[in-house]
């Protein structure tokens, strides 16, 4: 269990690493993390991991923002909390919790697959300028949950956004919503 509000940058080999980080400060860990066994990453802090993360077993996440700002080089089953970043992960599943590319506007990407459920939702950001968030998926896509598209403020008229590429789309969402907007 992590309480601390630091930055480790050193290689950390594991069996099992659990993080429940609690605290409002962020741990950022820059160095690599590997081994065999699962991460699992729960509590309300901020993780941000620029490093690598390899190795056999999945990152599981049920609470808290990780920012995959790195490679995790493991799947990643969501339960909750937020997925984010500008990196690359190997495999995204989504049963609930929210998946927001970049660290404002940027892309995530999906080495693998993405399987988005019901209770999930993907968030991604537009503005006036026609920037957006991605999420690039080289694997499938099944969609499901919520798409809440969150744009700046400012004027809009006739933008397209292409925000997911995938080798294959299945499914689609179940809602869409659009946040801060006046009419």
């Amino acid at each position: 269990t992590f309480s601390v509000s630091t930055t480790v940058s050193t290689e950390i080999k594991y069996l099992l690493i659990l993080i429940d980080h609690q605290d409002a400060e962020a741990l950022d860990l820059t160095g690599n993390i590997s081994g065999a066994g699962d991460l699992t990453i729960s509590g309300d802090g901020i993780i941000t991991l620029t490093g690598n993360a390899s190795g056999t077993g999945d990152v599981n996440q049920s609470n808290g923002i990780l920012k995959a700002n790195g490679s995790i080089l493991k799947d990643i089953n969501l339960s909750g909390g937020t997925l984010q970043g500008s990196g690359t992960v190997s495999s995204v599943t989504s049963t609930g919790g929210t998946i927001a590319p970049g660290n404002s506007i940027g892309t995530l990407t999906v080495a693998g697959n993405y399987n988005q459920g019901a209770s999930s939702t993907l968030v991604i950001e537009v503005d006036t300028s026609g920037n957006t968030d991605r999420l690039i998926i080289n694997g499938s896509a099944n969609l499901n949950g919520t798409l809440r598209v969150s744009p700046s403020t400012g004027i809009y008229s006739s933008q397209t956004f292409n925000f997911l590429t995938a080798g294959n789309i299945s499914g689609t969402f179940s809602s869409i919503v659009a946040t801060n907007c006046t009419t």
